[in-house]
């Protein structure tokens, strides 16, 4: 198999473990982290870069799962959303554009399924 496509499959490999992550982080957090730990290894070894709404599920300072509501606390504050995280106390900062309307779609989607399967609601796509 070739580097390119390698990082590719990792790509999605990564993004997949990321999410199931975010959705098991309601009922299982030790689980949770343990598969972001698996997401953020395959990033790095092949130099995958993901956009912030799914970024933004990494701790800049501890580099553990932070879920808002399960291990993390966030604010919106002029035109800016904080993140803190409960393991580290790192706050986790990210500026939006004035033109934005918020949070895209994925974050959207990803915290809207995770506050569900918390509930114990079944998840539907």
């Amino acid at each position: 198999m070739k580097r390119k496509d390698a990082k590719k499959q990792a790509a999605l490999m990564a993004r997949k473990a990321l999410e199931l992550s975010v959705e098991t982080a309601g009922h299982d957090l030790p689980l949770a982290k343990e598969q972001a730990s698996l997401a953020r290894r395959l990033m790095l070894k092949y130099n995958v870069r993901f956009d912030w709404p799914l970024n933004r599920f990494f701790c800049s300072g501890c580099k553990q799962l932070i879920v808002p509501g399960a291990n993390a606390r966030v604010r919106v504050s002029r035109g800016s959303v904080l993140m803190t995280c409960s393991s580290c106390g790192q706050v986790n900062r990210k500026v939006l554009d004035k033109g934005a309307a918020g949070v895209s779609k994925t974050c959207l989607k990803l915290t809207s399924n995770w506050r569900r399967n918390r509930a114990g609601l079944n998840i539907e796509d």
